[in-house]
């Protein structure tokens, strides 16, 4: 699925809605490492059932804290644990982890409202 261009198709109508998507989206580039941002959005694409690049942790310990946070946030968020967040804290900080949460809620629900305009406009057309 191509995120950008289904919601550029179907909120055309709403420029402003648009503009507000595509600037939170931004936003969220810009606050957290690009790389990070990338894998954790592939995750959040495999657990939505979206076509994507599969995520990898590489080498990077930060991006598999990362990743288990995404995992527990997109799973039960309720039930994220101390040690998963105090894992992200460690290699972001304070407001790197701030940052990260920000991002990961701009980043998901990006890939549900389109999921829901697929399955709404163009599934039952």
């Amino acid at each position: 699925m191509d995120v950008d261009q289904l919601l550029r198709r179907h909120l055309a109508t709403v420029p402003d809605v648009l503009t507000q998507v595509d600037a939170a989206h931004r936003g969220a580039l810009n606050i957290v490492d690009a790389d990070l941002l990338t894998q954790c959005e592939r995750r959040i694409c495999e657990l939505l059932g979206v076509a994507s690049a599969p995520a990898e942790a590489g080498d990077s310990a930060a991006i598999t804290a990362c990743l288990a946070f995404v995992d527990g946030y997109m799973l039960d968020v309720a039930g994220l644990d101390d040690d998963t967040v105090t894992g992200v804290r460690n290699h972001l900080g304070d407001r790197g982890l701030a940052d990260f949460v920000a991002a990961l809620l701009v980043v998901e629900q990006r890939y549900r409202m389109a999921l829901a305009i697929q399955q709404v406009l163009e599934v039952a057309s």
